[in-house]
């Protein structure tokens, strides 16, 4: 008997290790925050997330907004040829936050903790950073409990659409403090000693 996703992805959150691990790879274009940094070939074709991205965000092609100069990064989770989950986020320096834009799972990978694999590796990442205090998102009604659960906190509800923001009525902008508040700041200073 095969061992299940949840199997396979538990090792990964004890150990801190997230690249190469039980057949899983993190692949990341870019990334502000350390850990693994793979090439693209490496994991899977581009369009393989382009669909998932249209499909899950009404059409829309999430590479589009990761290309260039873009502050916009992409993570993904891979298990071989099959795409796990995916993640656009940015560093919003005045902030000290990481914010994360798209969270996406493929609907014959979802409830088998992917999603709540990648918000803690999110979590760990920030943790770990010494510039980053909190992790921001804009969470869709049905997504609050998983949210909720990792340590997130909800601020306000969105009450009207922003297109340019990509914000849509409905959806709660949620934070989570990954250290308090001057912890980050306290440790980069005292290393310059």
């Amino acid at each position: 008997m095969s061992p299940s996703l949840r199997q396979l992805l538990l090792p990964l959150l004890r150990r801190k290790e997230y690249s190469l691990l039980s057949g899983f790879t993190v692949c990341t274009l870019a990334s502000p925050l350390p850990g693994p940094i793979l090439s693209w070939s490496s994991c899977l074709p581009k369009c393989v997330v382009k669909e998932l991205s249209e499909a899950e965000f009404e059409g829309e092609n999430c590479l589009e907004k990761i290309s260039g100069r873009s502050p916009w990064k992409l993570s993904i989770l891979a298990s071989g040829e099959q795409l796990c989950a995916f993640i656009v986020y940015k560093f919003v320096n005045e902030r000290r936050a990481f914010s994360v834009a798209k969270l996406a799972v493929p609907k014959t990978m979802r409830g088998k903790g992917l999603g709540t694999f990648v918000m803690k590796w999110v979590k760990e990442s920030c943790k770990s950073n010494p510039n980053v205090d909190l992790v921001t998102l804009s969470s869709l009604p049905a997504a609050i409990k998983l949210y909720k659960k990792i340590g997130f906190r909800k601020i306000y509800t969105i009450t009207q659409s922003d297109p340019e923001e990509e914000l849509v009525e409905g959806q709660v902008y949620m934070e989570m403090n990954v250290r308090k508040p001057g912890q980050a700041r306290h440790r980069a200073s005292h290393r310059r000693t």
